[in-house]
């Protein structure tokens, strides 16, 4: 292998990221021309063209797309490499980069994380909250170390462990005493409440009340789970929410949880992790602690 290989891949990968130049040299703190000779130099070592430009930024051609995971395993191993000889943190130092699904991380994950941090204190961890769908593309492009999900994939290149076996709930106004009771005139006005637009808890009720003939409800993303407790105490509609969340969080008094029906009620929370990096001992070392925790 050239050594300038070596050498242009992390800045193939910034500029890959940042689709520009001029950002990618700010981020590893160069100019840019520098940037343009290394792409240059690296496309013709590899007899390739690697990016063009789209209509706002710099596009990755199909021979980009295929160096993609080589550049991320680079930096992967460069990360390790510095965990490892890291004399001031110790063997245990280090960082991961976490992503959960919100309810999740708003429950499950504080407990896991007390548990791995007990054992290993010099770990800088940081949590980013989102979608399934979301959490699990950062997993496979190495922007997440490990994501908590609320579905497998099937995705060969990825280990998933099951944490966690839970159900879904709809919460609902003290007025409302069944999901059949949406369909009442009287409750016409009660929209149905979800964090952001595409929940996948929350379609699971829309198919629900789609298929007994309740007519369609209007959604309100409303942005945050607490906004979605707070809506449904104000009576501005339904939201479906884990019944372990709302358990931790409480704040459910003079409401209703109403169950879902056994087809549509149960989740299951999984861990993912892209199967190559778990000889990282620090990665494979939070997995190994999840997977105590979530049999404890």
């Amino acid at each position: 292998m050239e050594r300038s290989l070596l050498l242009d891949l992390p800045v193939f990968l910034e500029v890959a990221r940042h689709g520009n130049m001029t950002k990618a040299a700010n981020s590893l703190h160069t100019v840019q021309s520098n940037v343009t000779a290394r792409i240059k130099r690296l496309e013709e070592d590899l007899g390739a063209t690697l990016l063009v430009r789209g209509a706002r930024k710099l596009q990755l051609t199909p021979e980009g797309e295929a160096l993609m995971p080589f550049a991320l395993r680079l930096e992967e191993l460069d990360r390790d490499l510095q965990r490892q000889f890291n004399t001031d943190a110790g063997v245990q130092g280090g960082s991961l980069r976490i992503g959960a699904i919100e309810t999740f991380a708003g429950s499950h994950l504080i407990e896991l994380l007390n548990g791995f941090s007990n054992a290993h204190p010099f770990v800088d961890i940081s949590v980013q909250a989102g979608g399934t769908d979301a959490l699990r593309k950062s997993v496979l492009q190495s922007e997440l170390d490990v994501a908590f999900v609320s579905r497998p994939s099937g995705e060969p290149s990825l280990r998933e462990e099951k944490i966690l076996d839970d159900e879904l709930v709809v919460l609902s106004p003290g007025s409302l005493r069944s999901l059949t009771d949406l369909a009442d005139p009287r409750h016409a006005k009660l929209r149905i409440l979800v964090q952001r637009a595409g929940c996948s808890f929350t379609q699971r009720l829309i198919e629900y009340l789609k298929e007994i003939g309740v007519p369609h409800r209007p959604t309100h993303a409303v942005g945050t789970l607490e906004g979605m407790i707070g809506s449904v105490r104000a009576g501005r509609g339904v939201a479906v929410l884990p019944r372990s969340y709302l358990a931790s969080v409480g704040r459910t008094q003079k409401l209703s949880l109403l169950p879902m029906p056994e087809k549509w009620r149960a989740v299951e929370i999984y861990l993912v992790v892209q199967r190559w990096k778990l000889p990282i001992r620090l990665l494979d070392a939070f997995v190994q602690s999840c997977l105590s925790g979530a049999k404890n």
